[in-house]
C-alpha cells in the first residue's frame, strides 16, 4: 500500500471511527515518514485541507526513523 492509497482510504476509515466512537472523540491526522521528503506522495497542504474539510482536531507529521514528533 502506498502513501496515496492510505490517503485515499482516509474517508472510509474516518467514517468507521465516527460510527464506532463517542461523538466528542478527538481525531488527529498523523503523516508518517516525514524524513523521506523525496518520496512524499501526499503534499502537506492536501493533508491540511482534508483536516479542515472533515473538521478534524489537527494534523502533524512524524518520522519513526529519526524520532521527530515521536514520544
Amino acid at each position: 500500500m502506498t502513501q496515496m492509497d492510505s490517503f485515499i482510504n482516509l474517508t472510509k476509515w474516518l467514517k468507521e471511527v465516527r460510527n464506532q466512537t463517542d461523538p466528542d472523540c478527538i481525531v488527529i491526522l498523523v503523516g508518517n515518514k516525514k524524513d523521506k521528503v523525496a518520496d512524499i506522495e501526499v503534499p502537506k497542504e492536501k493533508a491540511q485541507t482534508f483536516v479542515q474539510d472533515h473538521k478534524l482536531q489537527g494534523f502533524f507529521e512524524t518520522s519513526a526513523r529519526n524520532g521527530e514528533n515521536v514520544e
